[in-house]
């Protein structure tokens, strides 16, 4: 039979040339079928069967595992072709009696005389049955898809038959095409062969969790392919239970190999007997009788059944399997090196021990369960007794396993007493030659013990790692065991022996590798065994990493949009988006784009590398690049806000992943936690120069912003909360002036030329004084000229460079008077007073003469009022403008959606526009004009519309003012609880409405049954009586007149009739001429007495409002009550932040607003305005710039600063980490300790009083009077053992009661 195997492009070719032969025969067919069952729904279904069939390769198996081939199940496939043509199984084809049977003859095969079909030679009983001779290979008649009847499973597992002969190594290949291109599977990281017991297999059921929990780690961590004997007992079952539950979390291919004359009701898996489908085969696996054959295991992917034409011999199977591991390790070989493979042995008879020792043989590592029972604790046994010793082989020396005279015979003794059932002599000999020859290879063997700590799969990886050859099969074994996630492993194999030098490719391989799994303990490994970040980030390794980002994080979800590779202009645009606009990001620079070289590197790896794995939600990574970041504070805080966003981003893709959210949440206050202990550390061990310097100074790496912008920017509570933003906010408020002036000072002071005599820091000679006294050492004509602002931000904190501050100044009088007026501080109180006045004056005149602004022929005339509120108003404008353009983003459309995204903000615009609407109606009415007609009530004209919009234009300015009070640590936090509780009343406002409306509509629609008015004034009737209900207002009055005036008066769009009396018919009896007709007054008391309709709906209105009352104003109302308290308790816990935030907010603002209070701040804008034409359309003067042109030739002193300030930060780092180690040594030693003493004493009491223990128990321990004491001490050792190991635990809790005697024998080396 030919080996050669047709690509699957050919396959296809021929798939597709049949394509209109397979629509006819299967519109033949749907139309046979529908004839016999005569129905249209059988019609369409079969038909739509039949037209849905797609070309190869794009169809899912039902099991969810891609299959390359479109399995047509109405037409011979190509798969059935070549397995008829390529794959061959074995049958007896000479009937010779071996026994008699309960009803026929059986053949030495094992079959009956009827099972060999008609035609069979019959030879005599004295002929020997060979199976070489009396065989023969015929057409594979059992392959497809398994349909499992007596399993709730939706698993439908290919299967095919295949003769014993198939388990060389030649006639093996074809299965290669089979798995490749027919079944579909895809590359997988590890093999996994599990051999054990099935039959007669007895294990605990701690050892099978333990062994399923260990292998479904293995297996799902590697994408690795599972290989067992696919019978449903023993081993093979614990694999399928573990995989069947699973099987909706992870994609594991689990191949059974196992015996066809074996496997129970076989016949049923022949296509022969498959009566409709020709792909799918229903199989049973119920009543397994106790025959030695069995069913198949339900859970796996894949069978192959190896048949050597009998049904009664064990183990056919063996060699295939083999030869199938072994071509599956070479199908997925890689740079040479062959697919890892393990061998797991659970218990385990006979056939487990051949199986362990052809792997063995074929290099493949072994791991054994010691405890597990039968062939794995014998092989056990024999691998302890096993010496090395040295040998002489050909004419070198080699190491050799060798056991003892001694230790055979052990081992003898245990098979003979494991196998009582072999009474042949020879079997016994061939198992310890086996076992013994396991012996040897002891080094390829692991022994895995239940009691130990580590988990199975960590024994697999061992001993993977023990079999690492050349330098490629390393590279795998250890991207195999970063996947694995065990570096304790690849550390102590391989780094630790030093027996291998790694080259930086490989390392930056692994490195790649580490990162893109998120994988930080190999990540530190690396770094830490020669790996170099600087050397491995490159521009196209970093472009490279955010296109193969995980697809559960963050990152790839927010990126997954773009239909192109990712570059890393996107990246920084994405970081721009994050940081909402306010820094340039050097990833959008052309260098690292399309001018991108293979050796561009970055001089802040570990920074891009802390983004990076904040991206894809790796936050264990994140903190260990932030370890080693060039300026941890600020990336701290990056980091927080990048999980801050993923987190947010989650709430707006509307996934419901609570975890997830927890995470992101968890990592963000984590982050902003280290800022701030960070920061406290700087703050606490530098002087407030050096602090105030961390805070200002401006980084490169983020667009020149400083770490003061940064935590503003991203809104950083917990930081600007934090003391050290606090007391430099506080000169930022104070200005120039000392902080030590109080408020009644600054305001006595507020008219020139009192602010002179007031304290004030020096300032700093900055670039501009140097300049300018070099310059006047050459006599050129100067004048002084203003200081940068960009200087005074920072430069005023900064320490002086020598002991005699010669480079400090004092300031002139016209600066006193420029820094007091532009302190925030003074700002503040301007703005304050005047805005006071404004109310004051807008008021008076809005309710005392509001007719003051004229208009008419002779001209205008305006009142000095008017004149104050107009231009108040308008100078806010400008303010306004000024505030957006100041905006910390670059997007204009940006800056107006966040100055409007403030309430305040968005207050002042609706109140000035209000304010312009209503000055305009009032402007453009003559006075002649306002006269009786223009104040009719019945007219809503020009003259009231002005005044109600007056009217609300003043209650807006009112709220506004609210604002200052945020300032105040009192009432700031009040006012931040009453915008929290006014959205809680928002929400709530809409169940109430719910009960509003439904009452009021039923109320209404039962007291006025003949009612018809316009729908305006019915909702605020119905509505307004409904609300005031909840405030106490019952009127049970106008209940009555309600019910009369709807009873007694009827409407409609024309006329209204007035009902005073009704007609009121008695019926007394039956007879009709008994009836009296009685003429009443339309009351309450008659229509209640009298009319069923009145009654019933005056009652029901009645219930109405009880149970309206009931839910509203017992339920609801203490439903909102709880609702503020719950906002009030949260906020008070808070209230310090909050103050702080909104403290912080307030400063800034009046930091950017103009120096001159409104409504003069229109001359400083006019002024403003003037000097930025001339700057743009006039030429400079010379000295402007020679003064430029020497400060630019000045050494660049930021830079300087930055490094500077980069050292101080990366000192508190380091001291911060080993401070926050400590604190978890201490604690761990504090509960340690604590369990001691708990421990000691509950021993104590139960020696004394033998409390909760057996008698029996307490006479076996009150013989050893000093265990007590001997394990007391023991546990306290443990504590001195474990301080002493960890140099962080700085603190030992030690017992008050203990006496010094004991504490030197506690301290004593143990």
């Amino acid at each position: 039979v030919s080996t050669q195997s047709t690509g699957s492009s050919g396959i296809n070719a021929e798939y597709g040339k049949q394509w209109y032969q397979r629509r006819v025969r299967g519109l033949v067919y749907t139309l046979v079928l529908v004839w016999q069952r005569y129905t249209l729904f059988h019609f369409l279904l079969l038909w739509s069967l039949s037209s849905q069939r797609e070309e190869m390769g794009e169809e899912r198996s039902v099991t969810g595992f891609s299959s390359a081939l479109d399995m047509d199940q109405f037409s011979f496939t190509a798969y059935e072709q070549w397995v008829k043509k390529e794959i061959k199984v074995r049958e007896c084809c000479v009937f010779i009696k071996k026994t008699d049977g309960e009803l026929e003859p059986v053949c030495h095969c094992g079959n009956v005389r009827s099972a060999h079909g008609e035609g069979i030679q019959i030879h005599g009983e004295q002929e020997k049955w060979d199976k070489t001779t009396h065989t023969t290979l015929t057409e594979c008649s059992a392959f497809g898809k398994i349909n499992f009847l007596d399993e709730d499973t939706t698993l439908q597992p290919e299967y095919i038959r295949v003769a014993s002969d198939y388990g060389d190594r030649k006639n093996i290949q074809r299965m290669e095409k089979l798995m490749r291109e027919f079944w579909g599977l895809n590359q997988p990281g590890l093999l996994i062969s599990v051999i054990g017991g099935n039959k007669s297999f007895h294990v605990s059921h701690d050892v099978c969790l333990h062994f399923q929990h260990g292998l479904l780690n293995a297996a799902k961590s590697t994408n690795g392919w599972i290989i067992t004997s696919g019978q449903d007992e023993g081993v093979t079952k614990l694999v399928g239970d573990i995989i069947g539950r699973s099987i909706l979390t992870s994609k594991i291919y689990t191949i059974g190999v196992c015996s066809w004359g074996k496997t129970w009701n076989n016949e049923m898996l022949l296509r022969k007997n498959n009566r409709y489908n020709e792909t799918v085969t229903d199989y049973s696996t119920s009543f397994t009788p106790d025959t030695g054959y069995a069913s198949l295991e339900p859970n796996h992917s894949h069978f192959f059944l190896i048949d050597d034409g009998t049904t009664d011999n064990s183990g056919v199977e063996i060699k295939f399997r083999g030869e199938l591991q072994y071509l599956i390790t070479k199908m997925y070989e890689k740079d040479g090196v062959p697919l890892p493979m393990i061998c797991i042995m659970l218990e385990g008879g006979s056939q487990s021990i051949e199986m362990a020792l052809n792997s063995l043989r074929m290099g493949q590592p072994l791991v054994v369960i010691k405890g597990s029972g039968r062939a794995a604790d014998i092989v056990c046994a024999a691998c302890e007794m096993t010496a090395f010793k040295e040998d002489f082989v050909n004419g070198e020396f080699v190491m050799r396993g060798v056991v003892s005279d001694d230790g055979k015979r052990d081992i003898q003794d245990m098979l003979e007493a494991c196998f009582s059932k072999f009474k042949e002599s020879a079997i016994i000999e061939k198992l310890l030659a086996n076992v013994l020859e396991i012996a040897s290879l002891k080094k390829q063997v692991t022994i895995y013990k239940l009691d130990s700590t580590e988990p199975l799969d960590f024994a697999i990886l061992s001993s993977l790692m023990k079999s690492i050859g050349e330098s490629a099969a390393r590279m795998r074994q250890l991207k195999l065991a970063i996947t694995w996630g065990h570096e304790k492993v690849a550390k102590e194999l391989i780094f630790e022996k030093k027996d291998y030098n790694f080259k930086n490719e490989e390392l930056n391989s692994l490195l790649l590798f580490s990162i893109v799994n998120r994988r930080t303990g190999f990540v530190k490994l690396l770094l830490d065994y020669g790996a170099d970040l600087k050397n491995f980030l490159t521009a196209p390794t970093l472009t490279k990493l955010y296109n193969i980002l995980p697809k559960n994080s963050g990152a790839y979800r927010i990126l997954t949009h773009y239909d192109r590779a990712i570059s890393l202009r996107d990246i920084g645009e994405l970081m721009e988006v994050v940081m909402e606009g306010t820094y340039h990001s050097i990833l959008t620079q052309d260098r690292y784009n399309q001018d991108m070289r293979e050796d561009d590197r970055f001089d802040n790896p570990y920074d891009l590398m802390m983004v990076y794995s904040a991206l894809i939600d790796a936050s264990d990574m994140a903190k260990f690049f932030w370890e080693n970041s060039r300026t941890p504070i600020a990336t701290a805080l990056i980091a927080h806000k990048i999980f801050l966003y993923l987190d947010r981003m989650e709430a707006k893709w509307a996934r419901v992943d609570e975890e997830m959210t927890e995470k992101l949440e968890n990592s963000a206050r984590e982050f902003e936690k280290l800022a701030c202990g960070l920061m406290t550390i700087c703050y606490h061990n530098y002087d407030k120069q050096d602090w105030v310097q961390i805070l200002v100074v401006p980084m490169k790496e983020y667009g020149g912003l400083n770490l003061f912008d940064l935590a503003t920017i991203i809104e950083a509570k917990n930081f600007i909360a934090h003391a050290a933003y606090q007391s430099y906010l506080t000169d930022l408020w104070m200005g120039q002036l000392k902080p030590s002036i109080g408020s009644h000072k600054l305001l006595l002071c507020m008219i020139p030329p009192f602010p002179i005599f007031l304290s004030f820091n020096k300032l700093p000679m900055t670039k501009q004084d140097l300049a300018r006294k070099m310059l006047r050492g050459k006599e050129v004509a100067t004048r002084r000229k203003r200081i940068d602002d960009a200087d005074v931000e920072f430069a005023p904190q900064l320490r002086a460079d020598d002991e005699d501050n010669s480079n400090f100044r004092s300031l002139g009088v016209k600066e006193k008077l420029y820094y007091f007026y532009t302190s925030p501080v003074i700002k503040f109180f301007l703005n304050t007073m005047t805005y006071l006045i404004f109310l004051y004056l807008y008021g008076f005149g809005l309710l005392v003469n509001w007719n003051r602004l004229v208009i008419d022929s002779s001209g205008s005339r305006l009142e000095w009022q008017d004149l104050y509120t107009i231009v108040f108003v308008l100078s806010t404008v400008p303010v306004e403008i000024n505030q957006v353009r100041n905006g910390r983003t670059k997007s204009n459309w940006k800056k107006v959606k966040d100055h409007f995204s403030d309430t305040y903000n968005l207050m002042d615009f609706i109140a000035v526009c209000m304010f312009m609407g209503a000055f305009i109606l009032k402007a453009s009415t003559p006075y002649n004009a306002v006269d009786s007609k223009s104040m009719d009530l019945n007219n809503f004209g020009s003259y009231h519309t002005n005044r109600l919009l007056s009217a609300m234009c003043f209650s807006f300015y009112c709220f506004r003012f609210v604002q200052l009070f945020e300032i105040n640590d009192q009432i700031g936090p009040k006012v931040f609880m009453l915008k929290k509780m006014s959205i809680d009343l928002f929400f709530f406002l809409f169940l109430l409405m719910v009960f509003t409306v439904s009452y009021g509509v039923s109320s209404q629609a039962l007291l006025f049954p003949f009612r018809e008015t316009s729908a305006t004034e019915v909702v605020f009737e119905l509505l307004g009586r409904a609300y005031l209900n909840v405030y106490g207002e019952i009127d049970l009055d106008g209940l009555t007149e309600n019910l009369e005036t709807g009873h007694c008066t009827f409407t409609n769009s024309s006329t209204e009739v007035e009902v005073s009396t009704f007609i009121f018919t008695n019926f007394s009896s039956s007879d009709l001429s008994n009836d009296t007709i009685e003429e009443l007054d339309c009351t309450q008391d008659n229509l209640l007495e009298y009319t069923t309709v009145g009654k019933v709906n005056y009652y029901l209105c009645f219930l109405l409002l009880c149970m309206y009352l009931l839910f509203v104003n017992v339920m609801l109302i203490n439903l909102l009550i709880a609702i503020f308290s719950n906002t009030y308790e949260n906020v008070e816990q808070q209230s310090g932040i909050i103050y702080k935030t909104q403290r912080a907010e307030m400063i800034l603002e009046f930091r950017e607003r103009p120096p001159l209070p409104n409504p003069v701040s229109l001359v400083y804008f006019f002024i403003k305005i003037c000097k930025f034409l001339y700057k743009k359309y006039v030429k400079k003067v010379n000295y402007e710039k020679d003064l430029q042109k020497m400060i630019s030739n000045m050494p660049n002193r930021h830079s300087s600063l930055a490094y500077r300030s980069s050292l101080m930060e990366a000192e508190c780092r380091a001291q911060y980490i080993r401070k926050t180690k400590s604190d978890q040594g201490n604690q761990i030693v504090s509960a340690l300790s604590s369990s001691v003493h708990d421990t000691d004493n509950k021993m104590s009491s139960t020696f004394q009083h033998g409390r909760g223990v057996e008698d029996v128990e307490w006479h076996a321990i009150t013989e050893k009077p000093n265990l007590h004491n001997n394990m007391s001490l023991m546990l306290k050792k443990t504590l001195t053992m474990l301080k002493a190991y960890n140099p962080y635990m700085t603190d030992l809790v030690v017992d008050p009661g203990t006496s010094s005697s004991q504490k030197e024998e506690e301290g004593a080396t143990p």
